[in-house]
């Protein structure tokens, strides 16, 4: 209790102290499917007080059928809207994934535990990837930040 470093003040408050700070590894779970590359899906991730910073590489080992492409991660995506929304999008690259003209998106939706990738098309609407985008040895780098309420 009363634990953790204030920022810009000289007592204790709730909202200026960092009261959880975390680095560590997260090995992904894909939807059905899917079979990652197992020497590439521990992924990283830094938690700053409700803030989580998640990013890595992955590679297909296998795939089929035509389910939408998720991995898992770490916490769970706030419930709490900050300013309206606590959806987050992320930065993609990628290697061989048949996606739209204009790339990839990581996009973790409010209050769940995965994220899901939308390829993005010029004046045009996007498109969630599924499985059939993808071949064996398909590569997905991605990195996203978010909320979490935990």
């Amino acid at each position: 209790s009363a634990k953790g470093v204030n920022l810009g003040v000289t007592s204790n408050t709730d909202g200026n102290t960092l009261d959880d700070y975390e680095e560590g590894t997260h090995t992904v779970t894909p939807n059905s499917n899917l079979t990652l590359n197992s020497s590439y899906n521990v992924f990283k991730y830094t938690k700053i007080g409700r803030l989580v910073t998640f990013n890595g590489f992955t590679a297909v080992s296998s795939v089929s059928g035509s389910d939408t492409v998720s991995l898992s991660l770490p916490f769970a995506v706030s419930a709490n809207p900050t300013n309206g929304a606590s959806s987050s999008v992320g930065y993609c690259m990628t290697n061989y994934v048949n996606i739209g003209n204009a790339g990839l998106a990581a996009f973790a939706y409010t209050s769940r535990n995965y994220l899901n990738f939308y390829s993005v098309n010029d004046d045009a609407v996007w498109a969630i990837l599924t499985n059939g985008h993808l071949g064996v040895n398909d590569e997905i780098y991605f990195s996203i930040t978010y909320f979490t309420d935990s």
